[in-house]
């Protein structure tokens, strides 16, 4: 038989810490939806903070036609150059294949080549 004064310690010990961990997990619960608008946010409007998320940021300055610096965001491919953005028209599943998104090959790294969204066989090396 258990000991009725150790069921009833841990009884009112979990009282005691239930309300702090439901506020905690609240907390953790807002933040998480917070940082998820965020990234959907981060493609579709143009404002600060949102334009200060993106997935990646990389120097395509040697791809024909690209801006000096593009951002894959989650619903955008945004051109940074002189500290100004501009952004193609929105879209979503927007893939990460810079030959696609840019319309050339020209200047693309060569481990970007050939790889197509529905050749998941073929591995993507870089």
């Amino acid at each position: 038989m258990s000991n009725p004064s150790s069921a009833l310690d841990f009884l009112i010990t979990e009282l005691q810490t239930g309300p702090l961990l439901a506020l905690i997990s609240l907390i953790l619960l807002a933040g998480g939806i917070v940082l998820q608008f965020f990234v959907i946010l981060s493609g579709a409007t143009y404002g600060t903070p949102e334009n200060l998320v993106y997935f990646l940021r990389a120097d395509t300055s040697t791809i024909t036609g690209a801006p000096a610096e593009s951002a894959w965001n989650f619903l955008a491919l945004c051109g940074y150059g002189t500290n100004v953005q501009s952004c193609k028209g929105t879209q979503a599943a927007l893939p990460f294949q810079p030959d696609q998104n840019f319309g050339t090959t020209t200047g693309v790294p060569p481990q970007f080549l050939g790889y197509t969204a529905k050749d998941t066989r073929k591995p993507l090396h870089c």
